[in-house]
């Protein structure tokens, strides 16, 4: 008995553990606010002040992979510039959500970090992001400025810490917006994705505040 007794106790700190971590990051419950929250990215408007929107297809694997319980891909396009911008929100738990900055998913796809992230302030109340240029070397070098933060349906913003920032919420949505340059040393504050955030942080917000 006195040698079993270590055993069940460690057994016993390993099963508290695990369920206060899964209470902690809703493993189980939560799934009709999760589920609901997924819905409202449909409600975000495709057309965002001068910016017309157009879906873009994100496999189901990738989804798999990212632990989403749902997602928004878009490019949209400045009918009077022609400049592009890409937007990809996911939303799920905030546990797999919170990790895998861009600095780690760009890397993985060929890209290297120019410089350190900066951080961009959207006017008034619109949010906080992290921007870094990114670039994939070849006989054509693909430089590309990324934009993103977190939410989970208030204002958007990029704490040093999103796991614990964020890891009491019952949900998160994560944000990517991204342009492909013509040059690494565009201004950020100049750049288009800059302008374009100015209208799709606010309709964030109001897209995706929970029903009252």
């Amino acid at each position: 008995m006195k040698r079993t007794l270590p055993l069940i106790c460690a057994l016993a700190v390993l099963v508290a553990t695990a369920l206060a971590q899964g209470v902690y990051t809703h493993r189980w419950g939560q799934t009709q606010a999760l589920r609901e929250a997924a819905a409202r990215l449909d409600h975000l408007p495709a057309r965002l002040g001068v910016w017309d929107g157009t879906p873009v297809q994100v496999s189901a694997r990738q989804m798999d992979l990212a632990e989403a319980a749902g997602h928004l891909s878009r490019r949209y396009v400045n009918r009077e510039t022609g400049e592009e911008v890409s937007v990809l929100i996911l939303c799920g738990r905030p546990g797999p959500l919170s990790v895998h900055p861009p600095e780690v998913c760009y890397r993985g796809a060929g890209y290297d970090l120019v410089a350190p992230p900066e951080t961009f302030r959207a006017p008034g109340d619109g949010g906080t992001l992290s921007a870094a240029r990114f670039v994939k070397e070849g006989p054509t070098p693909e430089p590309l400025c990324v934009f993103w933060g977190w939410t989970d349906g208030g204002t958007v913003g990029s704490p040093e810490n999103p796991r614990l920032a964020f890891g009491r919420a019952p949900y998160l949505y994560k944000v990517y917006v991204n342009r492909r340059l013509t040059r690494l040393d565009e201004p950020l504050k100049e750049d288009p994705a800059a302008a374009f955030l100015e209208v799709l942080l606010p309709a964030l917000r109001t897209t995706l505040a929970p029903a009252p």
